[in-house]
């Protein structure tokens, strides 16, 4: 993804899934701009994340990262419900 400014630079952003070297990208620091969000040591980070990971593709969080700064810039999530009420549908949240 690119977006052009008013100067001649272009700015790249990638669009990727979450890693756990974005603790330190300021993933953090985004999510406190949402909500509270008490200090989180990296191995609590590390925990939630291998627990997220085993969820598979059924819990995707993404980030937008601006590859100039190397920071996370934005951040979103996407679960898969399955459910009983339409036998073999998946709803997206």
């Amino acid at each position: 993804m690119r977006a052009s400014n008013s100067s001649t630079e272009e700015q790249k952003f990638q669009v990727r899934k979450l890693q756990i070297s974005d603790k330190n990208k300021g993933f953090i620091e985004l999510l406190r701009q949402l909500t509270v969000c008490d200090s989180v040591s990296d191995k609590d980070f590390e925990d939630r994340f291998l627990e997220l990971s085993a969820l598979g593709d059924d819990h995707v969080i993404s980030v937008v990262e601006d590859e100039s700064s190397g920071k996370i810039i934005a951040t979103g999530s996407i679960f898969i419900e399955k459910v009983f009420e339409e036998l073999w549908q998946s709803w997206a949240h």
